[in-house]
């Protein structure tokens, strides 16, 4: 249960170190942002931009071995179950990481319009990825029956991103993004400990 813990502790604080750097360097190149504006700011900082989102490319793999080590720690059918959409969730949010790495810089850098490959990455990573994330989270929390307050607060927040992500809706957005990221963090480091 140690090396579950560490791992705990490791993939929450990547999470909150993420989401610190998405409010320094993300935010501005957000697709809350007016269009002219991210493309302004992406072609001005494209290495503050890309490293950022690098950051979040290792918060998914972190994501991806603590659920390995659930699966480890509590072998039963609901952390098998949770691997599918752990899976699912990673490979969908490192396939809409590229996107923000690479096509958009490069879009941006030749100012051409970046919108529509914009919006797959945002639906992809924020509807989607989310989505799964937060089935993973659900699945593995109710195999801890200890901690389902945290896992409830993971599984509002998450799927309520997902919602307001999908639907579009700039402010809720930016509260329920930070929230699922720092509910999912605290029940990282809590559901290691009895």
């Amino acid at each position: 249960m140690e090396r579950l813990r560490t791992l705990g502790w490791f993939t929450g604080l990547l999470h909150v170190f993420a989401l610190s750097l998405a409010g320094l360097f993300l935010r501005p190149g957000s697709i809350l942002a007016p269009a002219a504006e991210r493309a302004a700011y992406i072609a001005a900082e494209p290495w503050a931009w890309k490293l950022s989102w690098a950051v979040w490319v290792v918060a998914a793999l972190a994501f991806l071995v603590f659920q390995v080590g659930c699966r480890r720690a509590l072998p039963g059918p609901l952390t098998r179950w949770a691997m599918l959409p752990t899976l699912l969730a990673v490979v969908t949010d490192l396939s809409c990481d590229w996107m923000w790495i690479v096509d958009v810089p490069a879009a941006a850098a030749a100012g051409a319009d970046f919108s529509v490959i914009e919006s797959r990455a945002f639906f992809g990573g924020s509807v989607i990825a989310n989505g799964l994330y937060t089935v993973a989270v659900l699945l593995t929390g109710l195999a801890l029956p200890r901690h389902r307050v945290y896992t409830a607060a993971v599984v509002v927040t998450g799927f309520g991103f997902s919602l307001v992500a999908a639907l579009f809706w700039p402010t809720a957005i930016v509260v329920l993004s930070g929230a699922t990221i720092l509910t999912y963090s605290v029940w990282a480091v809590r559901v290691t400990y009895p």
